[in-house]
């Protein structure tokens, strides 16, 4: 309840004709947010229905380390620092356990 309140204060400090282009970066930023929010959606859907073929073929482990790999590594960005490249994969890898879990709560379902 706290924090809250502290945002919407910071709201006010920042709603002068001085912040306007803060504001207009913000807008932007909640606009990103809610397209990143959407895209999560689609591949948790997805994670779902890797979850279903992976119960259909009993010899397939949930987590596959090498894919997961693969896929952090495919993120690296030459146009990005190192210290940012390093919390991108941070951010995948929380994204990665999240899929995971949404896999062990669907195989456990069709079980």
């Amino acid at each position: 309840m706290t924090q809250a309140v502290q945002t919407t204060d910071l709201s006010k400090k920042t709603n002068n004709s001085d912040s306007k282009p803060l504001l207009k970066l913000r807008d932007s930023i909640d606009e990103l947010d809610k397209e990143i929010a959407n895209l999560l959606k689609r591949r948790f859907k997805l994670s779902e229905e890797v979850a279903s073929v992976k119960a259909k073929n009993k010899n397939l482990p949930l987590r596959d380390p090498v894919r997961e790999t693969e896929i952090l590594k495919n993120l690296e960005d030459p146009d990005l620092s190192q210290e940012q490249n390093k919390l991108l994969a941070e951010i995948f890898k929380k994204i990665l356990e999240t899929s995971r879990q949404i896999q062990i709560l669907v195989s456990s379902e069709i079980v």
